[in-house]
């Protein structure tokens, strides 16, 4: 059915085409999460919408807005995991993002290598190449492990959704998976980022590229990060600045400092 609503309506753009519908219209189509096993995904009528799972705070994040109606899909996502028991456990993050229309004119990319205990897949939404989406009867399944493999490297345009000489563009979709141990006491905090600016390091890139209906590339970056603490300890703190950045309390002390020899300089110049 969403692939019927919106190939009509890119078909329609493509149709009737104007210099607004240009615009890079990046959207998230779905998103879905799989906690030690139990799948939660928005567009599944019958499981719980991600976004208000208990330590799930999308507030940094743009997603649904109302119905059907799509956010952007970018942001920040940061989920905390107390299980309040030791044990072994993982937690997946799936999205169907659409960089630009029409949606089945995009390719993955894998930018650097990803950190130990990090999963992931870059899968062609439909028809399905890759595991991370399927439809069994009325259930959408999302399933416990992702393949480390990009299913959709892409190739020749599928502008016209017509595209038989493979490889063909399609529709991405991203996911990115933990696996991690907890002892007794301990939380995980997943922190996911999605970005039209490449944040460096290791992420998974939707890029669709120049079309008859797009004069520029849109790229969406899908990364994240794991951090393994004391249950009840909050957020975690930033990361350190880059090598060769001073922190800001560095830099007031610096120009403190500064601020004082310059004021003996003038002193002495003012005497003599």
């Amino acid at each position: 059915m969403k692939r019927f609503l919106m190939a009509s309506a890119a078909l329609l753009v493509l149709s009737a085409w104007t210099p607004q519908a240009q615009a890079h219209d990046t959207a998230l189509q779905d998103f879905g999460v799989n906690i030690n096993g139990t799948a939660y995904d928005y567009n599944n009528l019958g499981q719980t919408d991600p976004t208000t799972l208990p330590g799930m705070n999308a507030t940094g994040f743009s997603t649904f807005t109302s119905g059907d109606l799509a956010g952007t899909g970018l942001g920040t996502l940061t989920y905390t995991f107390n299980p309040g028991s030791a044990g072994s456990y993982f937690v997946n993050f799936y999205f169907d993002e659409e960089g630009s229309v029409p949606f089945f004119n995009e390719y993955g990319v894998v930018n650097g290598s990803a950190p130990a205990g990090t999963s992931w897949e870059i899968a062609q939404v439909n028809p399905s190449v890759g595991g991370i989406q399927f439809w069994n009867g009325t259930t959408q399944v999302l399933p416990n492990a992702l393949d480390n493999t990009n299913n959709l490297p892409g190739g020749n345009t599928n502008y016209l959704d017509n595209c038989t000489t493979a490889p063909c563009n399609g529709d991405v979709a991203t996911a990115l998976g933990f696996n991690f141990i907890l002892t007794a006491g301990q939380e995980a905090v997943i922190t996911i980022d999605q970005s039209t600016t490449n944040p460096g390091g290791f992420s998974l890139e939707d890029v669709h590229p120049v079309d008859p209906n797009n004069t520029s590339e849109t790229d969406v970056f899908l990364t994240g990060g794991i951090v393994i603490q004391a249950a009840g300890s909050g957020p975690p703190p930033p990361p350190p600045p880059p090598p060769g950045v001073p922190e800001p309390s560095t830099l007031m002390l610096l120009g403190t400092g500064m601020v004082a020899i310059f004021g003996k300089i003038r002193t002495r110049f003012a005497r003599s």
